[in-house]
């Protein structure tokens, strides 16, 4: 019977076919005994069987995962005297983007860098190839230094840190410029191009031949008309001491209030109780305030002068907050309202009161098949609610 020499060992014919397998790299039979399995591709992570002559010269070890992988589509690492593969590598340790050798997270630095996102640097590589911004306070690699006549190299200043004129074009620190309309000016520019506004004392850069009303206030004297629009003095309303807030079930007084401003849903939730009104004047601070809920046709684009919840509102912090906000704008307006409970000055730029009504306590999911659904609400979610005025 014919036989052959396999791994050092003669093997016959049928030993050949049942305890020899196929090299993946030379091709050449072997014993399935002596075969090792080997990572061969980096695409698939496809296993093959090699021979032992293969394995030594044609493989590594990781001798933290123990895998065999290939030399030629896996590139192999010294760390601290160790063969590592480089997923096993990338946990243990960072490669350094100056001289590019590996070292352990606690001796370097992660730097975000202007043309590179996020660059890691060895101590050593830091201190020569790396540089402090003076004005952002952070480490930056030395390409991302920004160089200029007009300033001098010893105050390292990074490219984060500045900003193109829209007006000159001049190049000038973050610092150094003002932003207005999403544009940035030099102070120089700043100082020709702005006005101050006549309501709010902010100052802006107003379009040609306009007048001299920033953008939040003539936003904000559309939002008045809007509001003497809807013909409030023959609107119901209803009076409430501050008080009276900690035993009255808010949300249904809250959920009444949207559901007559809106007409919608009202008798599906229940949102009707009493006689009907579509505003609140509730006493507090030592003044009435007028609450009610306003459609976005009405708000439009108007600024809030603050932001609080019902919650908020209902501690002292935050009364602090709106008082300090309706006592600023009220001396800014000027329109008044004639309403049944007095003349009320309407903040031109009212404060945002948010609460939860009954409609926001409907939140989960409708499915409309086995995976599509449409979110219902979710949990915390609460109408937006506005202060509009005060009452003289």
């Amino acid at each position: 019977q014919a036989t052959k020499v396999i791994d050092g060992k003669r093997v016959c014919e049928k030993c050949r076919r049942e305890r020899t397998v196929e090299c993946g790299s030379c091709r050449k039979a072997t014993l399935k005994e002596n075969a090792t399995h080997a990572i061969w591709s980096s695409s698939m992570y496809t296993q093959v069987q090699l021979c032992p002559t293969c394995l030594s010269d044609k493989t590594f070890r990781c001798e933290e995962c123990e895998n065999v992988y290939s030399q030629d589509a896996f590139k192999s690492q010294i760390f601290q005297g160790c063969t590592l593969c480089s997923r096993c590598i990338s946990s243990v340790a960072s490669e350094c983007f100056v001289c590019g050798k590996f070292y352990e997270f606690t001796n370097g630095e992660a730097l975000y860098s202007y043309d590179y996102d996020c660059v890691e640097i060895c101590d050593e590589c830091l201190e020569q190839h790396a540089f402090k911004c003076s004005i952002c306070d952070s480490y930056r690699i030395l390409q991302d230094r920004f160089v200029s006549p007009n300033i001098p190299m010893e105050e390292n200043i990074c490219l984060f840190c500045i900003v193109k004129c829209s007006s000159c074009g001049e190049m000038v620190t973050k610092n150094n410029a003002h932003t207005f309309d999403d544009k940035k000016y030099c102070l120089d520019c700043w100082g020709k191009l702005s006005r101050v506004c006549r309501i709010c004392k902010n100052e802006f850069i107003p379009p040609k031949d306009k007048d001299c009303l920033c953008p939040w206030c003539v936003e904000s004297k559309a939002y008045e008309k809007r509001l003497q629009q809807l013909d409030l003095p023959t609107f119901p309303y209803k009076q409430l001491r501050y008080s009276q807030l900690d035993y009255l079930d808010r949300c249904q007084l809250f959920t009444s209030l949207y559901s007559f401003c809106t007409e919608d849903m009202a008798f599906q939730l229940g949102g009707r109780e009493g006689e009907p009104f579509k505003y609140i004047v509730l006493d507090i601070f030592g003044r009435k305030v007028v609450v009610t809920y306003l459609s976005r046709e009405v708000v439009g684009g108007v600024m809030c002068s603050e932001n609080v919840t019902m919650t908020e509102l209902r501690s002292r912090k935050g009364r602090l907050k709106v008082y300090e906000a309706l006592e600023e704008w009220k001396k800014t307006s000027t329109t008044i309202i004639e309403l049944p409970v007095g003349k009320m000055k309407i903040l031109n730029y009212p404060v945002l009161l948010r609460v939860q009504t009954s409609y926001d306590r409907i939140y989960g999911k409708e499915w409309s098949g086995p995976y599509d659904y449409i979110e219902i609400g979710n949990y915390g979610d609460t109408t937006n609610f506005y202060i509009i005025g005060t009452i003289n």
